[in-house]
């Protein structure tokens, strides 16, 4: 289960960075997402469209393991789409796919 984690500081968290952080938690409980696809769908106008700022806070503070992410969404393109190895990779890194680091679309192939 993905949780929002705001840190412990003295300075309190703005409301729009408090519900983007949520947002950020329920979005990643239905679909794995990648750090930068998280943020995009935060920020797009067909998504949240929360401020930029908001919604870099909540990439930056939910608890999330990347590395799980990809491999979740690796493990779905391998079921639902038939795609060997070198195909769920591209995907996963693809600007116009996940958007996984190659680093984390690696660990996910590695793990399938």
């Amino acid at each position: 289960m993905t949780t929002a984690t705001p840190p412990q500081s003295g300075s309190p968290v703005p409301e729009t960075h408090r519900a983007a952080l949520t947002k950020a938690a329920v979005y990643l409980g239905f679909h794995p997402l990648s750090k930068r696809g998280l943020y995009n769908q935060l920020t797009s106008e067909q998504g949240d469209h929360f401020p930029a700022d908001a919604a870099a806070y909540a990439v930056e503070h939910v608890a999330a393991d990347w590395r799980a992410e990809a491999l979740k969404a690796a493990i779905s393109y391998r079921d639902t789409m038939s795609m060997d190895a070198s195909a769920i990779r591209a995907q996963l890194v693809s600007e116009y796919g996940e958007m996984f680091t190659p680093d984390e679309a690696d660990y996910a192939i590695a793990n399938l």
